[in-house]
């Protein structure tokens, strides 16, 4: 078996590899998880199976790769704010609100679908993982601890609110939807 060797700064990888990506990306708004495959994948981005195999191994590879994208691109629109006071909380969570809409399709699949679950978790655990959550250094082991809890509670708590707005279709306005979750995370 020949293995072949790809350049990824390569002008048609990229591109190929963008195609795989945007093509998964809309399958998973329009279609059901147990209908995308390889198949499908590459005949949306209108590439042989061949194709696919050289950018990924399996499937769960390209959910690996748009969690780990779109927790990134999430810790970059927040990594701006400081956490200088409780009026942050707002900021943080509009900021959130406003990266689930610039692409809400996507995201509210991805947020309220319990089929893709696994990367509505990574973006989460990277939202308590972030500067913003993390910039308090706290050196005594036990403070730390509960300072971590803390931390992972607030960011699973904004989270698990925002997905309960979009599964419900958005009772409330996004001004009220900020309030209601700056009252419930105390902060």
């Amino acid at each position: 078996m020949c293995i072949i060797k790809m350049n990824k700064n390569d002008a048609r990888y990229i591109r190929t590899h963008k195609a795989l990506q945007d093509a998964f990306e809309k399958l998973i708004i329009d279609s059901d998880p147990g209908k995308i495959n390889v198949s499908s994948i590459t005949h949306a981005a209108n590439v042989n199976r061949r194709t696919f195999y050289l950018h990924f191994d399996t499937i769960e590879d390209m959910f690996d790769e748009l969690a780990e994208k779109l927790a990134n691109d999430l810790s970059k629109k927040i990594a701006v704010i400081s956490w200088s006071d409780a009026g942050d909380i707002t900021t943080l969570v509009s900021k959130i609100i406003g990266f689930i809409e610039e692409n809400k399709p996507l995201h509210k699949k991805l947020i309220c679908s319990d089929d893709y679950s696994k990367v509505f978790k990574r973006v989460s655990e990277r939202l308590a993982g972030s500067s913003i959550l993390n910039q308090t250094e706290v050196r005594d082991p036990t403070k730390r601890f509960y300072y971590q809890l803390r931390l992972e509670s607030t960011s699973y708590s904004i989270m698990n609110s925002i997905r309960q707005w979009l599964i419900l279709n958005e009772p409330v306005s996004t001004d009220d939807l900020i309030n209601c979750i700056v009252e419930l995370t105390g902060l």
